[in-house]
């Protein structure tokens, strides 16, 4: 099956074991064409990645992804790019506007002195946050998949309990559940 846009250009084909989209498609003026795209590959069961470069470590919130016009379902990891100097509790949170209230996704633990290249994941039905110094890990699907969320419409913030020197990474690989839900990384 071809992906087209509306003068019957072929954007993307999907086979049996992949879906290509091609590189060449540009969006138009308000960015439809792309968005579009971003829509079929999320239902075609392919995650969409997005990147937030520049988290730091607060002592209260870091906004890391901003979720508009529908809810999506997520993986969130964060790997430390500089180490993290002194002691402090993290929590990946999520702040939604209806409700409206702030909701822990994961438990608090220590990063204490985390040094770079160290992974955050988050484990399990209860989202422990887990790091890991090694930064590679074997996921296990059996009995400790990373978790999945569903993110409302709203902001995922990592809370720390100390403000400290250091920076971490975030990734989000997001699935859309509406063709207008739309994450961007947070500024």
């Amino acid at each position: 099956m071809a992906y087209r846009d509306h003068g019957n250009n072929i954007l993307g084909v999907n086979t049996a074991d992949n879906m290509f989209i091609s590189d060449t498609v540009t969006a138009n003026e308000d960015g439809s064409i792309i968005e579009r795209l971003e829509f079929l590959q999320g239902r075609s069961g392919y995650s969409i990645p997005l990147e937030k470069s520049d988290g730091s470590v607060l002592n209260g919130s870091d906004d890391l992804f901003t979720i508009t016009g529908g809810p999506v379902r997520g993986v969130v990891t964060g790997i430390v790019t500089t180490i993290i100097g002194g002691a402090a509790n993290g929590t990946l949170q999520i702040t939604t506007t209806s409700p409206s209230g702030t909701t822990s996704l994961s438990t608090t633990v220590a990063i204490d002195n985390d040094a770079a290249g160290t992974s955050y994941r988050f484990v399990g039905a209860t989202g422990v946050l887990t790091p890991v110094t090694a930064g590679a890990v074997i996921i296990d699907p059996v009995t400790t998949d990373d978790s999945v969320f569903l993110l409302p419409i709203g902001t995922v913030k990592f809370t720390c309990t100390a403000a400290r020197s250091g920076n971490i990474k975030w990734y989000l690989s997001y699935w859309p559940l509406s063709s207008s839900s739309r994450v961007v990384a947070a500024a």
